[in-house]
């Protein structure tokens, strides 16, 4: 049997539904197009085709051949716009290791074993925006306006609206990922028939939020329809919807918050270990490095680590539950 172990990092979209929705705008002009080249592609193309949704605004923003933000910089670590927990500590890359390594070992080391990482860092799943409103559920797209970047509410009910929000749903803003669901579902079939293993690990929650749709630039709040190409994207993971997309199709466990995970891996054994042979200026680092994956502050609580089974596993896992949960 293949071994497929799968570390998927997802990004999604947003919806949301207030009556009354007030018009966001960017401050970057007409006067100063030609300075944004992406600005300009933008507004040609919602010129001549109407308003963007906002998974094709930030496909655009994010993956643009010529301008995209991720095709153009380095745009991890101090220096670039966000940070990730790998580069954070050594720590975490070790534990996740010894993760998968400890789960091959429990099911009889199958050969050949492939690790699949989806989305290190530029691979981006986007999604759309809705709205409810007296009439319903509408669509938030991206328009150009008076020389500058809005969201606006659809004029109708688009298909998003129509059929991606569940009929109980109660929260007035809310964000989804289709292709979340569609890539899962590929991936799912793939454990079904080769065997595997997946650990999805983001910021993130078990759908109790809704407006997370934000951009960075230098490690700060940045406005997403502001210079385009020049600042990160991102939305929250809806751990919920995962869940949702994957029952019955493979045995699920967590989401957990990632200082629970690394702390069930042993990530205090490992960093006292390390602080043994350590420099007083790594030993300083290696510190930071775990106040910032573990503090709730930080990224100890929005993170979160969620791991699928193929069903096979379900009477084995009963008696050998995953590490880490």
């Amino acid at each position: 049997m293949k071994f497929r172990a799968v570390f998927n990092r997802m990004h999604r979209l947003f919806f949301s539904s207030k009556q009354d929705l007030a018009i966001a705008t960017c401050s970057f002009h007409s006067d100063n197009i030609e300075e944004n080249k992406l600005l300009n592609q933008l507004r040609i193309r919602i010129e001549a085709t109407g308003p963007l949704s906002v998974a094709d605004y930030m496909k655009e923003v994010l993956l643009s051949p010529s301008s995209g933000y991720y095709m153009k910089k380095d745009v991890f670590g101090s220096h670039g716009d966000f940070i990730t927990s790998p580069e954070i500590s050594q720590v975490f890359g070790e534990l996740i290791g010894i993760w998968f390594y400890n789960e091959w070992l429990k099911v009889g080391k199958p050969q050949p074993l492939q690790l699949v990482e989806f989305g290190p860092g530029r691979g981006t799943l986007t999604d759309d925006l809705l709205r409810k409103t007296t009439d319903g559920w509408k669509e938030i797209l991206v328009d150009y306006r008076g020389g500058q970047l809005q969201f606006v509410l659809s004029r109708s009910p688009t298909p998003a609206s129509k059929l991606l929000i569940d009929p109980n749903e109660n929260r007035d803003h809310v964000e989804i990922s289709p292709e979340t669901g569609v890539i899962l579902d590929q991936v799912l079939k793939r454990m079904k028939e080769d065997g595997g293993i997946s650990l999805i690990v983001d910021y993130g929650h078990q759908g109790t939020k809704t407006d997370t749709f934000r951009s960075f630039q230098g490690h700060k709040l940045h406005d997403p329809l502001e210079k385009p190409g020049e600042a990160d994207l991102t939305a929250d993971v809806d751990f919920s919807f995962i869940k949702k997309c994957a029952k019955n199709k493979a045995v699920i466990f967590g989401p957990v918050n990632q200082a629970d995970f690394l702390k069930n891996m042993g990530i205090d054994v490992r960093l006292e270990k390390l602080m043994e042979s350590a420099t007083p200026e790594d030993q300083k680092s290696l510190k930071s490095g775990y106040k910032m994956l573990m503090s709730p502050d930080e990224m100890g609580e929005r993170f979160k680590f969620l791991a699928l089974y193929p069903v096979v596993l379900k009477d084995r896992l009963r008696k050998y539950p995953p590490a880490g949960f």
